[in-house]
C-alpha cells in the first residue's frame, strides 16, 4: 500500500484543527501494517482500505478549496462547508478505528496505543438552504414592496441633493445583482458597467418583471461552486482609473447581499417620508440586533 498524502498544502501553511486531526488519523493508518502482525492486519484489511478510501476521497474533493468555509454541495438539496465535512470524515474514521480495535481484540491482538484514542467531535449541522437564498429573499422582499407602490411614489425624488428616487435605487440594486448572477469566471466582473435611465427607474411594472427574472436565475445559481475564483475590477476615481484583483463567488455574493440591504435601508427611509410602512427587518443587516 502507498501512503496517503496528508491534507496540509505546504509546510508554510498552518493546518486547521480538522486538518491536524485528519493528518494524525492518516499517519496512524499508514503505520498500522508495520505495528501489528501480518495475520492481524489481514483480519482488518477491508476496514483499513475503506478508511483510506474515505480519506483519499475527502482530500481529492477538497483539493481546490482555498478555505475551510468554502461552500460545498453534499446532496441534491444539502449544503455544507469544507470544515464541516472534514469533521464528518474524521468522526467516521475514528469510529472505523474503534471497530478495527474490537476485531483485533476479539482475535487476541492489540492495536497500537494511540490507535482509536481520538475523541469524537460535536458536529455542526449541514443546511438544506443554499447561501444564494439570502439574495433571493432580498429580491423577494423588494418585489413584495413594489407590488403596493404607485408609479408616483416609485418615481418621486424626495431629497434630490441627497438621494435619488426609489426607482433609481431599485435599478441600482438590480444592476449589481444581474452583474453577479451572470458573471463568467473566465472574464472580469465589474459592477460599474451600469445603464442609467432605464425603464426600471420609472416603471415599477418593469422592475417587477426584472425581479421575477433575477429570482429565477438566483434559484438556479445555487448549483455553482461558491469557491470559484473570479477577477473583479472597480473604478476608484472619476477619471476612470480602475483597480482589479481576485475574489471568489462567495465573497461577491456576500458583497451584493450587503449592498442590496444598504439600498433597502435607503428605500425604507424614502418610503417613511411618504408614510408608507415597510416590513420590520427591511433594510436591516442580519448582524443588526433586533429592537424590543
Amino acid at each position: 500500500m502507498t501512503a496517503i498524502a496528508h491534507t496540509s498544502s505546504s509546510a508554510a501553511t498552518t493546518p486547521s484543527a480538522g486538518e491536524a486531526r485528519l493528518d494524525r488519523l492518516t499517519r496512524e493508518f499508514d503505520s498500522l501494517r508495520q505495528a501489528i502482525p501480518a495475520a492481524a492486519f489481514e483480519l482488518v484489511r477491508t476496514h483499513v482500505m475503506r478508511a483510506r478510501d474515505l480519506i483519499r476521497a475527502h482530500v481529492s474533493a477538497n483539493a481546490t478549496f482555498r478555505s475551510g468555509d468554502a461552500i460545498v454541495r453534499v446532496g441534491p438539496a444539502t449544503w455544507s462547508t469544507s470544515d464541516i465535512e472534514l469533521e464528518f470524515v474524521c468522526n467516521r474514521i475514528v469510529n472505523m478505528q474503534k471497530l478495527i480495535e474490537q476485531v483485533l481484540r476479539a482475535h487476541g491482538f492489540r492495536a497500537p496505543e494511540e490507535f482509536g484514542s481520538m475523541e469524537l467531535q460535536p458536529l455542526r449541522a449541514r443546511s438544506s438552504t443554499p447561501p444564494s437564498v439570502a439574495l433571493w429573499r432580498l429580491l423577494d422582499e423588494i418585489e413584495t414592496l413594489l407590488g403596493g407602490l404607485t408609479p408616483e411614489i416609485y418615481c418621486v425624488r424626495y431629497a434630490s441633493p441627497v438621494s435619488g428616487s426609489i426607482g433609481e435605487h431599485v435599478r441600482h440594486c438590480l444592476d449589481h445583482v444581474a452583474a453577479l448572477l451572470t458573471a463568467d469566471t473566465l472574464q472580469t466582473l465589474s459592477y460599474d458597467r451600469r445603464r442609467r435611465g432605464t425603464a426600471v427607474e420609472s416603471d415599477p411594472a418593469e422592475a417587477l418583471r426584472q425581479l421575477v427574472s433575477l429570482k429565477s436565475v438566483c434559484a438556479a445559481w445555487s448549483a455553482r461552486s461558491l469557491d470559484e475564483p473570479i477577477r473583479v475590477a472597480s473604478m476608484i476615481s472619476s477619471s476612470g482609473e480602475t483597480l482589479a484583483g481576485w475574489s471568489t463567488l462567495a465573497r461577491e455574493l456576500a458583497f451584493v447581499v450587503s449592498h442590496t440591504i444598504h439600498h433597502q435601508a435607503i428605500i425604507g427611509v424614502l418610503l417613511a417620508m411618504h408614510d408608507v410602512a415597510v416590513p420590520e427587518r427591511f433594510g436591516h443587516s442580519p448582524s443588526t440586533p433586533r429592537r424590543h
